[in-house]
């Protein structure tokens, strides 16, 4: 690496850490447009696919994040109790959202939706909401759905001797939702669980669609364990994965070595990382957050080097 590139990277992690001591903002993020998008009512709950957009970090430009909110009336604010908030991922999301037992059955519903952006590099940095959008939902037909092996991809991750699986499931447009992502039950050989997919009748978009789910796996003995992925009871495909003692293991290859240190360093900066020959760019996916996110406050920062700096130690 030359000179010129180390005295670059001093400069931006000497700016990070400043940023960090005096709890300064590093950049904005504006606000994103008005949320848009279509729903349906299945097995009383809302399905929503909502698109938002055009948000902007004032450093890294299009690195963005965005969640949504949903109420069933306007409301100031939608930290409010009674306000389905989603969570981070984005400008295109499906949202499943449980509805109260008198709307459930209910033939006509409106519901009331707001956007919220945030840099995906820099994480304590959001938007204000949105202003809100509208939408009415009617029932629609729906049948029940069972994804193909080569559809579903599932990474494992453990840190602070915590555990966590992440499954993607790869849906071929957005006409389908995901109901329940089950919960994971333990078993001889590892964990099993059940999820409950449908695909509907309404307008969709003929895109590629990943859907993704994050599974508490709490701590494990080091070893191999399986992972059972079922839908509607029908086993979809079993994946082995290796839980180890390393403090953390962000490149995937078993050991903790510099590798790990300069892949950390490079998400803090916002900067692509290639990961067992395959390159990602920020926003990275969620395993790779996890992964990386050593103090487990859910953000990336150089609080997360410093935990692997000879004398620190993670802890569960």
């Amino acid at each position: 690496m030359s000179f010129s590139r180390n005295l670059k990277w001093l400069a931006v992690a000497s700016l990070l850490f400043t940023c960090w001591l005096t709890g300064e903002p590093l950049e904005q993020v504006t606000t994103p447009r008005i949320p848009s998008g279509s729903g349906t009512i299945v097995e009383g709950k809302a399905i929503l696919r909502l698109v938002t957009g055009e948000s902007q970090c004032s450093l890294h430009q299009e690195e963005v994040e965005y969640r949504f909110a949903v109420s069933l009336a306007p409301v100031v604010s939608p930290r409010a109790a009674d306000v389905f908030v989603g969570s981070w991922n984005g400008p295109e999301q499906t949202l499943v959202v449980p509805l109260p037992p008198v709307l459930a059955e209910g033939a006509f519903i409106r519901v009331y939706l707001y956007a919220q952006a945030r840099c995906a590099v820099n994480r304590r940095v959001h938007s204000p909401w949105s202003a809100p959008g509208n939408l009415s939902l009617v029932p629609l037909q729906w049948e029940k759905y069972i994804p193909m092996p080569e559809q579903v991809q599932f990474r494992s991750v453990t840190v602070r001797r915590q555990t966590v699986a992440c499954l993607t499931i790869n849906f071929p447009d957005s006409g389908f939702a995901v109901l329940d992502w089950g919960l994971p039950i333990r078993t001889d050989a590892g964990f099993t669980v059940d999820a409950q997919i449908v695909r509907w009748s309404g307008i969709t978009l003929p895109v590629i669609s990943p859907q993704t789910h994050r599974y508490s796996l709490g701590y494990l003995p080091p070893g191999v364990y399986e992972f059972q992925f079922n839908v509607w009871g029908e086993k979809v495909a079993i994946y082995r994965f290796l839980v180890s003692s390393l403090p953390v293991d962000i490149n995937q290859d078993g050991q903790f070595s510099a590798i790990d240190l300069t892949s950390l360093m490079r998400m803090i900066l916002g900067l692509p990382v290639t990961i067992s020959g395959q390159t990602y760019f920020p926003p990275y996916p969620a395993w790779l957050i996890e992964a990386a996110d050593v103090n487990g406050d859910e953000l990336l920062d150089i609080t997360d080097l410093i935990q692997l700096l000879p004398g620190k130690e993670t802890t569960g």
